[in-house]
C-alpha cells in the first residue's frame, strides 16, 4: 500500500475531524487573505493623499499630529502660524507650491476646510455637480459628505465651532453649497471645501485679507534682551544693597557682578544654550491668523 492511498484511507475513516480540519484551514487562509487587502488598501490610500506632499509647515507640536490633522484630517490641528510666514515660504527659490489649509469649523463631523483652489487641482479633483468656490461663504463638498448630509448645489448650512457635533453654531454666517466633487477615495471625500477668507468670516475674524490688526510676535531676540535686563538691573541692585551692608567688600561685590553677567550672556557659554536657557523661561507665541499650517511641495 502507498503513502498516498494510506492518506486516503486515514481521512475518510474520521471524516468529521477531517471536515473541522479543512474549516479551520479555510478560516486561516481567508483571515490571511483578509488582513493582506486591508493593508494594502489603507496603504495606498495613505500614499494617495501624501502624493505630492514635501513638506507640511505648522505650528511647534508632535509632528505625527501635525500630518494626521493637516494631510489626513483626522486629528486636532497643533495651533496657528502667522500669515507672514505663508508669504515667505512662497517667495522661496526652493517652493514650487503653497497650499494654505484653515482648520476650525465642521458640519455634522465633517471638517470645513479653508484653502485655495491649488488643493483640488493638487490632488485632481473633479467637479460631479456645480462649480468651484467664487467668493465667501460658498462652499464645495465631498462625495461622502454630500452622500451623508443630502445637501445639493444651492442648499445652505451652518457650521459648528469646532471639530466636534456638539459647538457653537455661526448661525450668522452659513454657507452656500456651489458644488460636489467626484468620488475619488481620498481626503477630499470627507471634506467641505471653502475659501480661507470664508472661515476667517465664519469664526468672527476677517483675517489677513479683512485689514484687521494682529497681535505682533515677539522674537527669541527680543524676549533674551528682556531677560538679560532683567538680570543686569538685579545683579546691579544686589551690588549695591552688598556695598551698604559691607563697605569694605567693594572688590567681592564687582566678582559677584562679573559672574551673574557671564550667566546672562558674556560669558564662554555657547549661544545655543543661552537662547534655549531664555526661551524656556520666556517661550513666544505667534498670531493666529492661519489655522494648522500649510502643505508646500
Amino acid at each position: 500500500m502507498n503513502l498516498a492511498r494510506l492518506s486516503w484511507t486515514y481521512l475518510w475513516a474520521r471524516p468529521l475531524a477531517t471536515l473541522l480540519h479543512l474549516l479551520l484551514l479555510s478560516l486561516g487562509l481567508a483571515a490571511i487573505s483578509l488582513v493582506l487587502l486591508v493593508s494594502e488598501q489603507v496603504e495606498q490610500g495613505l500614499r494617495r493623499d501624501l502624493a505630492g506632499i514635501d513638506l507640511v509647515v505648522g505650528a511647534k507640536g508632535s509632528p505625527l499630529q501635525l500630518i494626521l490633522s493637516g494631510v489626513f484630517h483626522l486629528d486636532v490641528p497643533t495651533g496657528n502660524i502667522p500669515a507672514e510666514a505663508v508669504q515667505r515660504w512662497r517667495a522661496h527659490p526652493l517652493v514650487e507650491t503653497v497650499i494654505p489649509v484653515s482648520l476650525g469649523d465642521s458640519y455634522r463631523g465633517f471638517r470645513i476646510v479653508g484653502t485655495e483652489p491649488a488643493y483640488l487641482e493638487h490632488y485632481g479633483a473633479k467637479l460631479a455637480q456645480g462649480r468651484s468656490w467664487a467668493g465667501t461663504l460658498e462652499a464645495v463638498l465631498g462625495a461622502e459628505v454630500a452622500a451623508r448630509t443630502g445637501l445639493r448645489p444651492g442648499d445652505r448650512f451652518v457650521g459648528v465651532h469646532g471639530l466636534g457635533r456638539e459647538g457653537e453654531a455661526h448661525g450668522d454666517t452659513p454657507y452656500t453649497v456651489v458644488g460636489v466633487l467626484e468620488r475619488s477615495g481620498r481626503v477630499l471625500d470627507r471634506l467641505i471645501l471653502t475659501s480661507t477668507e470664508s472661515v476667517h468670516e465664519g469664526l468672527g475674524d476677517p483675517g489677513p485679507a479683512g485689514g484687521r490688526a494682529q497681535p505682533e510676535s515677539r522674537t527669541g531676540q527680543q524676549h533674551q534682551g528682556d531677560a538679560q535686563r532683567t538680570a543686569r538691573t538685579q545683579l546691579a541692585q544686589a551690588d549695591q544693597q552688598q556695598h551698604d551692608e559691607h563697605p569694605g567688600g567693594q572688590d567681592q561685590g564687582q566678582q559677584v557682578g562679573q559672574v551673574g553677567r557671564e550667566a546672562v550672556g558674556h560669558g564662554p557659554q555657547s549661544r545655543q544654550e543661552r537662547d534655549a536657557a531664555i526661551v524656556q523661561e520666556s517661550p513666544c507665541s505667534s498670531s493666529p491668523q492661519a489655522e494648522a499650517g500649510g502643505e508646500l511641495r
